[in-house]
């Protein structure tokens, strides 16, 4: 979106299903469009990046899932990044080690707008312990900022533990089956435009706890995925009502907006979780003029607000179709009978021939459908609802 409008999720590629090249070794973060490490750096420090489309014949260190580090699926889509961010440094130095030997890897983005001064966001994201990973802690958490974390003294690859994360995680999370959501809520000072993720703690405060891996015995190894910022107060939007041909499919929720990505949206029909995103594809009713009723629920920090769209299944062949309306005439041309539905009831309805002379009239009816039969010819056919919306169509039959 231009600057200037108002965002949904204010990351950019939040779920890091958009790269510019496929991994294919480690220290390959910035090959996930936007991202890339903090104070510059471009090898130490940065993390990794694993995506579905690497190579398995060749390289399973960067495939998504099924990894000689981890076994996870994406939380969402094909891609995730990960790092290291606490090292064991009470332990003697191992042969070899990686340089630095107690290097944290930081991932950075720039948001696509500048957050709004005194206004209320919620932070989340999605963390996993790779089960090669040694030690398990809690301090993971996320930094925002004017970009002043990249002028820090610091070489890359260096602990940063000067500034404090406006969210991180107290617990230990050592979970490498399923994904822990991290969030939190926090006020803008209005200088915000880059989001860091990493561990911002002394190793005198983090809580580790030893795994037992021989993998990467001395440090420990966390993948994440779906990182949001989002207004506090984001209402839900399962969209504008609308219409689907029978036997096709038809999108709904926050169509069109390119930034509504990695929220927490659950989508509902008939009282049964069906889907979940931002947007989603819904099928047509098996019956022509039904509508169905789907209910997104979006929670943000632990609020939760739901929102609800129309669904209107007309005939194949309907090029538009208003809901305010709500009237289908069908099937143009016929070979005898014609079928109305309307989504309010229906008052009356009148057939015309070309000389403008009443054929067949229907009033005070009841319900919403009904049909005519009528003989071969051309005819305009009126239809009044109670809602008082008013169609006149062109009807054929042979």
């Amino acid at each position: 979106m231009p600057s200037g409008r108002a965002q949904t999720n204010y990351v950019r590629n939040p779920s890091f299903e958009r790269y510019d090249t496929c991994p294919y070794n480690g220290d390959q973060l910035t090959f996930a469009t936007y991202w890339r490490g903090v104070i510059d750096s471009n090898y130490w420090g940065i993390g990794e990046y694993f995506n579905a489309c690497a190579n398995t014949s060749l390289d399973h260190y960067t495939h998504v899932p099924d990894n000689t580090s981890f076994y996870q699926k994406a939380h969402f889509g094909n891609g995730v990044i990960g790092g290291h961010y606490y090292y064991d440094k009470t332990s003697p130095a191992p042969p070899n080690p990686p340089l630095p030997f107690d290097y944290r890897d930081y991932a950075q983005v720039r948001l696509y707008e500048t957050l709004n001064a005194g206004k209320s966001y919620c932070v989340t994201f999605y963390i996993n312990l790779a089960e090669a990973s040694g030690y398990a802690h809690n301090k993971i958490g996320a930094y925002l900022d004017d970009g002043s974390v990249n002028s820090l003294p610091l070489a890359t690859g260096s602990e940063i533990t000067s500034v404090m994360p406006q969210v991180y995680t107290n617990s230990v999370v050592s979970d490498t089956m399923n994904w822990t959501k991290i969030e939190g809520t926090f006020t803008a000072t209005g200088n915000e435009i880059y989001i860091s993720l990493g561990n911002f703690a002394k190793n005198g405060v983090v809580t580790a706890i030893s795994t037992g891996s021989l993998g990467f015995k001395q440090y420990s190894y966390y993948l994440f995925d779906d990182v949001s910022v989002v207004e506090s107060d984001l209402p839900a939007v399962a969209g504008p009502d609308t219409w689907v041909e029978v036997g096709k499919t038809v999108k709904v929720g926050r169509v069109g907006d390119t930034t509504a990505e990695a929220l927490d949206c659950k989508w509902y029909h008939q009282g049964s979780l069906i889907d979940s995103g931002a947007i989603i594809s819904v099928t047509a009713n098996a019956t022509v003029g039904a509508t169905d009723t789907y209910i997104v629920v979006q929670t943000v920090c632990g609020l939760s607000k739901n929102d609800t769209v129309l669904v209107r299944t007309v005939p194949l062949g309907i090029q538009e179709w208003d809901m305010n309306h709500s009237i289908t005439i069908f099937p143009n041309p016929t070979h005898g009978s014609i079928h109305i539905q309307s989504i309010s009831d229906l008052q009356s309805v009148r057939a015309f021939d070309l000389s403008g002379r009443v054929v067949i009239q229907q009033p005070a009816l009841k319900g919403n459908s009904t049909s005519l039969d009528l003989p071969a010819g051309l005819y305009i056919v009126e239809v009044q609802t109670t809602a008082g919306a008013t169609e006149r169509k062109r009807v054929m039959v042979d």
